[in-house]
């Protein structure tokens, strides 16, 4: 009894959640929440596959969950300095620079780890 009210208040916040982020309407921000979540699902098949051929080079799967996890944190990072008041004197294209620029380096840096 009490997992179904727990179960329903649940199904509320998340309808709320939903409600309130379909109503962003800047498209970059959006652009930007579904490259993060590609890069979890990247993420999580690299370690997946790590599981299921576990012959694998281990520098590569190094260098794919290193890519992975760096530009997922480097697109939350960008996600935050375009839509939070602390960054709003910032100029949105200088945030947008640094993140290409880290993204070059991260790959840069991952190539390194291929055999």
């Amino acid at each position: 009894l009490d997992i179904m009210e727990t179960l329903t208040e649940f199904k509320e916040i998340i309808n709320k959640v939903r409600k309130e982020y379909n109503q962003e309407k800047n498209p970059r921000i959006i652009l930007i929440d579904k490259f993060i979540v590609l890069c979890v699902f990247i993420l999580i098949a690299c370690i997946g596959y790590s599981f299921i051929m576990p012959r694998a080079p281990l520098n590569s799967l190094l260098a794919a969950v290193f890519l992975a996890m760096g530009e997922g944190s480097l697109a939350m990072s960008l996600r935050l300095r375009l839509t939070e008041d602390e960054f709003k004197g910032e100029c949105k294209t200088k945030a947008f620079v640094h993140f290409v620029l880290a993204s070059i380096l991260m790959c840069t840096v991952a190539l390194y780890y291929m055999p």
